[in-house]
């Protein structure tokens, strides 16, 4: 029995598949990787405002973004396709808001009211843990006491909640949001389309020679070309927020992505 076989995807990449992923992704890689660069830099060359609820959201928001890139190419050089697309989906998340932040002068505003949504959502779950488990004590009353409390500040201040759909339509990226987000969704939530993946079946579709759960190169280009792109629209909203130049690479890096457009149409 082979390391794979034994702890799966825990073992270390075997030497044959390092080289077919750099064989097939090379260029996709090296794009994905340098872009990482200039967005490492960047995190630290973002300069808060303390007082300004506006730079720490938007700088918090590309902390998350950043790290979700991160964590699809760590799983992208295992071959995890599955994981870079929940990863790629976990992406967009904080780059809808972040993006329709650099795009709206006051879209922080309607993320900090939103988020009162949030938390009465939070307790009233909390509430409902507590009563269906008969745990009637001092904590459960302060919860419904912080519950009422929000519902009654959401109600004098008419607050709104805020969907990814309306953070994905302030950034102008309603396409992402009814193709990419919506695609990578499928896989996260494990619906059937996503999980009929995982089997092997015969020439006739009808009878399952196996279940597949290997590291898989096919469909990892555009993958890769994919959250390379969406780095590019977070570095730009950063810089544009925040008031700095892009950096020299970016011009670079836009060109060699532009490649990518051109060969696959």
């Amino acid at each position: 029995m082979n390391k794979f076989n034994k702890i799966g995807f825990l073992a270390e990449v075997d030497e044959f598949f390092k080289k077919l992923l750099w064989e097939k992704c090379s260029e996709e890689l090296e794009l994905c990787t340098d872009f990482n660069q200039v967005a490492q830099k960047l995190q630290y060359e973002i300069s808060i405002n303390n007082t300004s609820a506006k730079e720490i959201i938007s700088a918090s928001l590309f902390a998350r973004v950043l790290q979700s890139y991160q964590a699809a190419l760590l799983v992208a050089f295992k071959g995890m396709n599955y994981q870079v697309e929940v990863s790629i989906r976990c992406f967009l998340e904080p780059l809808f808001p972040l993006v329709a932040i650099s795009r709206n002068r006051d879209f922080h505003i309607k993320i900090l009211e939103a988020s009162e949504i949030d938390r009465k959502k939070v307790f009233g779950k909390l509430i409902n843990y507590k009563t269906r488990n008969k745990q009637y004590d001092e904590e459960l009353e302060r919860f419904k006491k912080l519950k009422s409390e929000i519902e009654s500040n959401i109600k004098e201040n008419n607050l709104k909640s805020l969907s990814v759909y309306d953070c994905a339509k302030h950034a102008g990226l309603l396409d992402f949001y009814e193709t990419l987000y919506s695609c990578t969704s499928t896989t996260l939530h494990s619906k059937v389309a996503s999980l009929e993946e995982h089997l092997v079946l015969d020439v006739k579709n009808k009878k399952i020679l196996a279940l597949k759960n290997e590291p898989e190169i096919n469909g990892l280009n555009d993958s890769l070309v994919t959250l390379a792109n969406c780095m590019g629209l977070a570095i730009q909203s950063v810089c544009e927020i925040f008031k700095l130049t892009e950096p020299n690479e970016i011009k670079d890096l836009a060109n060699r992505l532009r490649d990518f457009r051109k060969y696959d149409a």
